[in-house]
């Protein structure tokens, strides 16, 4: 952004000179909710983007968890539409700038006067934490997924995603910055590049954040503040913050029959059960029995024969890791052993 000055918002004015709808069919916005500027996008050939050029309530961007609507005005290129709602043209010509719910973008916008600008993002949902299993990249996702089949066949959580960002495989899909527009799913604030086909690069910033890119007062649903962004997550229920992971919460206690397990609050729940010899072979987390069920207690259905011994961990029934606080003296990996 070499010489690069920010210049005044342009206002709204219902004249010939600019389109006459520009005003009239979105007024809705949701950019620089802080009011410090939050609000500007940059093109070499094009000069600054401006997502709130009314001010608080007027013409502008806004963000939902499914698209973005409204305009943008361009100091040098006039208005930018997000999206065909914005004119109701969508039965003659649909198009628009969608949000996955993560604020990952994709999509097109529609100028005048350069026309298409692509916000869609190379950036692989391998990257970042889902409620199911699997990614879309298909070498990422058979390469972590060997490491890890939990995140292939119960959910492509935090431990998934971290993977995927170290991962060789994943390297391009989840390299820093790619091509296309984000938002991130807990500050708000924009980043990437857009491609306009006839103006270039526009530049809605990185990391760290400029003090003028792009922010908005949406964020992704999360219910229960564990940093997995759904309304209806692993564990809504349970509080899990920021691992991907749940602790049962009450005491187990075995019965003195050396067959039930019981607890006093009733849940649905999952077993891991494994053998062992010698207290070293514990921690080794092979799994011989993976069960579910729901109550306050579990029956032990087999005795360990002379010699071994049974080892079990229970948890709620849902989808999330065992926990882990990343400690040393933790087992790393865990997951693939103990989840289905």
């Amino acid at each position: 952004m070499r010489g690069a000055k920010r210049r005044s918002a342009a206002h709204c004015i219902l004249t010939a000179a600019l389109v006459p709808w520009a005003c009239g069919a979105a007024t809705a916005e949701n950019i620089d909710p802080g009011g410090d500027g939050s609000q500007y996008a940059w093109g070499e050939n094009i000069g600054w983007l401006n997502a709130e050029p009314s001010g608080n309530g007027g013409p502008g961007l806004q963000v939902t968890d499914s698209a973005l609507t409204g305009w943008i005005w361009g100091e040098n290129i006039g208005w930018v539409s997000l999206s065909c709602q914005n004119t109701s043209s969508c039965s003659a010509n649909s198009y628009g700038v969608t949000n996955d719910g993560k604020g990952n973008l994709s999509g097109f916008a529609w100028a005048e006067n350069i026309g298409w600008i692509s916000f869609q993002s190379a950036r692989s949902d391998c990257c970042s934490t889902d409620e199911t299993p699997g990614c879309t990249n298909s070498p990422c996702e058979a390469a972590i997924c060997a490491l890890d089949p939990h995140c292939c066949y119960s959910a492509w959580d935090v431990q998934c995603a971290a993977e995927a960002a170290r991962n060789a495989a994943c390297s391009t899909g989840c390299a820093a910055n790619p091509f296309g527009v984000e938002i991130d799913r807990f500050s708000g604030r924009f980043s990437g590049e857009a491609w306009a086909e006839n103006a270039g690069w526009i530049n809605f910033g990185g990391t760290p954040a400029e003090s003028w890119q792009i922010e908005t007062d949406w964020r992704c649903p999360d219910g229960d503040e564990d940093s997995v962004c759904s309304a209806s997550d692993n564990c809504p229920n349970w509080a899990n913050p920021g691992l991907g992971a749940v602790q049962f919460g009450q005491t187990v206690f075995a019965s003195s029959n050396k067959a039930d397990f019981v607890w006093s609050t009733p849940v649905e729940f999952e077993l891991a059960e494994g053998t062992f010899t010698t207290a070293a072979s514990i921690g080794a987390f092979i799994v011989d029995v993976r069960d579910t069920g729901s109550g306050t207690v579990y029956t032990e259905l087999g005795t360990p024969g002379p010699g071994f011994g049974h080892w079990y961990i229970f948890r709620p029934d849902c989808v999330a890791g065992s926990y882990s606080t990343g400690l040393p003296s933790e087992v790393p990996g865990r997951d693939t052993a103990l989840i289905p």
